[in-house]
C-alpha cells in the first residue's frame, strides 16, 4: 500500500510514551520487535507499554497468542489501569485472539491483514484517538509459517513510518534459530531482548545504515551467545573447506574445545565421517538453508549425532554459513528402543492370537466331545438298557409299575424334557422333579402316592408347588399336558 503524503512532520510530533524506560519516548510510526521466553516477559513489556497508551488516548489493539490468552492479557493489565472496563466498554481497548485477526478469512492473507490494520488506524482517528497503539503475538507454525509472518512485517514496516500508529511485535525466542532472528529484526526499528536478567535493546534493520552494520552485527552476539542449541559460524572458502570462524558457548562445550583451539580450524575436525564436510556445505547453502542430520566428534573422540539446520549469509563481504545443531544422540537411543518395544509388542500380540486360536480349538473340541458322549448315552440307552428293561417287565409282573416308570424316565432321559426342567429357573426340589417326571408320565395321584410311599396329601401339596414355580396357578392348565410339551 503506498504511504500517504503531507502527514510525516505532524505524525512524529509529539513523542509518545511507551510506558518504558527502556523503549523511552517513541516517535509515531516506530515498529519494534520483542523476543521473548516466558509469559512474564511478554507482560513485563506489553502491560507498562498499553497503560501509556490508554491514558494517552490511543486506541489499543493488543493481539495475543500462546503463551497468553486474551482474558490472561486483559487480568495483568486490569491490575494495572483502574478502571480498565470503561476503557473497553467505550471502545478504545480490543484484546483478540491471533485465529481472530491474522487468520479471520480462515488463512493468513498478508494484503488483508494490512488492509485491516490500516483500516483499524483510520477508524481510530475518526473516532478522536490520537492514533492507534498495537501488538501482535502470532505463532510460528514452522518455516512457511514464519516467511509468511516475515512477509507481513515487511509489509508493515512499508506504511507504518506515513501512520499514526505504533507496534510492538512479539517472537518466541525459543523458537527462532539465529538466522531466522537476524531476518526478523531486519524488518523492525530495534528490538529488545531479555539477556543475564536484564532487557537489552538491539538495532535492527528498517533505518540501520550501512555504516552501523558492523556495531549491529556485534550485538547480535546477545542472540549468539543465550542460544539453548550449538551454533557454528563458518567461513566458506572458495572450493576449499568450510572453516570455523565461530562457534557460541554451547557448541563449545559440546564439543569439548576452546575458543583458541578451535577457532580458524578446519570444520572436517569436528566431523565423524569423510563425507560429513560436504554435508554441512551443501546443507548451508541456499538463503532459506535445510535440515540435515551429521555424525560429530567432541575432542575426546566421542562421537555423537546431531540435527543441523543452516543457511549461507554474507558478513563483510564475505561468504559465511550459520549451522544450529542438537545433539539427537539421546532422542535416537530412545527411537531405537521404542522400535525395539513396538517390535516386542508386536511378537507379543502375535503369541496372544496364536494362544486364542489354540484355545478356541480347544473348546471346539471339548465341545464336539461332550455332543459325541451325549449321543452315545442316548444310543446305549434305546440299544442296550430298553431292551432289558422290556424283558424284565415280562418276567416280574410283581413290579411291572416300576419298571414302566423306569422305561418312561430313561424315555425322558433320552429326551429334552430332564434338560429344560433342570435348565429352566425354576427352583424345583429334587423331589418335585421326581414327581414331575411321574407326572407326565401319565400316572394319578394315588398311584405316585403308592410308588413313593407318602399320602396322596403330600403329593397333592408337591403337585400345587410344581404349578405354583411353573407359573400355572390359578390358570385353567392341564398340568400333564404342560409337563408333556416341555
Amino acid at each position: 500500500m503506498p504511504r500517504r503524503t503531507g502527514r510525516q512532520q505532524d505524525i512524529k510530533a509529539p513523542l509518545r510514551d511507551s510506558g518504558s524506560a527502556l523503549l523511552g519516548a517513541l516517535p509515531w510510526g516506530t515498529h519494534v520487535c520483542q523476543f521473548y521466553e516466558t509469559r512474564a516477559d511478554l507482560l513485563d513489556i506489553l502491560v507498562p507499554y498499553f497503560s501509556a497508551g490508554l491514558k494517552n488516548n490511543e486506541f489499543c489493539l493488543w493481539i495475543t497468542s500462546a503463551p497468553l490468552t486474551p482474558e490472561a492479557a486483559e487480568d495483568a493489565l486490569s491490575r494495572a489501569v483502574p478502571g480498565l472496563a470503561e476503557y473497553k466498554r467505550r471502545g478504545q481497548l480490543e484484546i483478540v485472539p491471533h485465529v481472530k485477526w491474522y487468520a479471520r478469512e480462515g488463512c493468513f492473507n498478508i494484503n488483508a491483514v494490512l488492509r485491516q490494520s490500516v483500516r483499524k488506524e483510520e477508524w481510530a482517528l475518526a473516532n478522536g484517538y490520537a492514533g492507534l497503539r498495537a501488538s501482535g503475538n502470532a505463532p510460528l507454525r514452522g518455516d512457511s509459517g514464519l516467511r509468511a509472518m516475515l512477509g507481513y512485517e515487511q509489509a508493515i514496516d512499508n506504511v507504518i513510518g506515513a501512520r499514526r500508529a505504533l507496534a510492538v511485535c512479539s517472537y518466541p525466542l525459543g523458537r527462532c534459530a539465529l538466522p531466522n532472528l537476524i531476518e526478523v529484526l531486519d524488518t523492525h526499528e530495534f528490538a529488545i531482548i531479555k539477556s543475564r536478567g536484564g532487557w537489552h535493546k538491539v538495532a535492527g534493520g528498517r533505518r540501520r545504515s550501512a555504516a552501523a552494520l558492523s556495531e549491529s552485527e556485534a550485538k547480535y552476539r546477545v542472540f549468539f551467545e543465550q542460544s539453548h542449541d550449538s551454533i557454528l559460524l563458518l567461513e566458506m572458502a572458495p572450493g576449499g573447506e568450510p572453516l570455523i570462524s565461530e562457534m557460541n558457548p554451547v557448541a563449545l562445550k559440546t564439543f569439548g574445545y576452546s575458543r583458541e583451539e578451535i577457532i580458524g580450524k578446519p570444520v572436517s575436525i569436528l566431523n565423524a565421517d569423510p563425507g560429513a564436510s560436504r554435508a554441512i556445505t551443501m546443507g548451508n547453502q541456499g538463503k532459506s538453508g535445510v535440515s540435515f542430520v551429521v555424525r560429530h566428534k567432541r575432542k575426546d573422540g566421542s562421537v555423537f549425532t546431531a540435527e543441523a539446520t543452516g543457511r549461507e549469509i554474507r558478513v563483510g563481504g564475505k561468504l559465511m554459513a550459520i549451522s544450529v545443531e542438537r545433539d539427537i544422540t539421546e532422542r535416537m537411543k530412545a527411537e531405537e528402543e521404542l522400535k525395539r518395544t513396538c517390535a516386542d509388542l508386536g511378537t507379543e500380540k502375535r503369541l496372544l492370537e496364536e494362544k486364542n486360536i489354540a484355545f478356541r480349538e480347544a473348546l471346539g473340541a471339548i465341545e464336539a466331545e461332550k455332543n459325541k458322549m451325549k449321543d452315545e448315552i442316548i444310543v446305549n440307552v434305546h440299544t442296550i438298557v430298553l431292551p432289558i428293561l422290556k424283558r424284565m417287565r415280562l418276567k416280574s409282573g410283581a413290579q411291572r409299575g416300576h419298571l414302566d416308570l423306569l422305561e418312561k424316565s430313561l424315555q425322558t432321559l433320552v429326551s429334552s424334557f430332564g434338560r429344560k426342567l433342570t435348565e429352566k429357573n425354576l427352583k424345583l426340589t429334587p423331589k418335585e422333579i421326581e414327581i414331575s417326571n411321574m407326572v407326565r408320565a401319565g400316572l394319578a395321584t394315588k398311584e405316585i402316592a403308592g410308588l413313593l410311599g407318602a399320602s396322596a396329601q403330600t403329593v397333592d401339596k408337591h403337585r400345587n408347588n410344581i404349578r405354583r414355580k411353573l407359573g400355572l396357578a390359578n390358570k385353567d392348565v392341564n398340568l400333564v399336558s404342560f409337563l408333556q410339551n416341555l
